[in-house]
């Protein structure tokens, strides 16, 4: 990835998985959902490229157990957009590179193949490791139903009522609008280019699903409503 605001940042990990990226496990005597190891590979490699991120496994045997010690390593260039001000007339933006490395404990037992149980203890360990970084959220908090592997009623249905969405009144002029969110924080809408806001609108939709870009709240919403407004008046002129 390129240079990202840590808003964006965040969105790309925490971003949710299909349905085919899960699976049912019941190894612990009880079912739970589990991101299958490849998904969370891809996840960090379109996040921070393939050279941008790092694990490192040690590893200790027992009789019947394997357990993995890793190192997640992450590396990324965060940009921080300075807002217009009467010192500083002109918007400025400043980029830093930052270096983070989680350590977790992954586990497997030992079955019929020895090599299997140091693979999967591996894995283990890099899917915890990882959801330290928000990937995996809706997962690792225990909102997606094993059975189904689909969100459980509770965690969306019930929490609709309580935030149910306004209506955004974008007056006469839907581009005289300050992003609230992301690259262009402060940004009036009408002073970026509109490939610009092109390009930014196809990033915060990138790999979601019709219904995930529904769901969308906040400035995210806002910016897309007015950015479809725009374009319209664009035709109509």
């Amino acid at each position: 990835m390129g240079q990202e605001t840590v808003e964006d940042l965040q969105a790309l990990l925490e971003a949710p998985f299909p349905r085919e990226a899960m699976s049912k496990d019941s190894s612990r005597g009880f079912d739970l959902t589990s991101i299958k190891a490849q998904w969370v590979v891809d996840r960090l490699n379109n996040v921070f490229g393939i050279f941008g991120w790092d694990f490192k496994p040690s590893f200790e045997q027992s009789a019947n157990h394997v357990l993995c010690h890793g190192v997640l390593t992450v590396r990324q260039t965060i940009s921080t957009f300075q807002q217009e001000t009467s010192d500083h007339p002109l918007s400025s933006a400043t980029q830093e590179t930052f270096l983070r490395e989680v350590a977790q404990t992954g586990s497997h037992e030992i079955r019929k193949n020895i090599g299997d149980a140091y693979k999967s203890a591996s894995t283990d360990c890099l899917g915890k490791a990882a959801s330290w970084l928000g990937i995996g959220n809706d997962v690792f908090k225990g909102n997606i139903d094993p059975r189904t592997l689909a969100p459980k009623a509770n965690t969306s249905a019930q929490a609709a009522p309580q935030n149910k969405p306004q209506p955004i009144n974008m007056g006469a002029d839907p581009g005289n609008w300050s992003v609230s969110f992301g690259k262009y924080k402060g940004q009036i809408m009408n002073d970026i280019q509109p490939a610009e806001l092109e390009n930014y609108a196809a990033f915060l939709m990138k790999d979601k699903t019709t219904e995930e870009i529904k769901a969308f709240t906040g400035g995210a919403k806002e910016f897309l409503v007015r950015l479809k407004a725009l374009k319209a008046l664009s035709v109509g002129e």
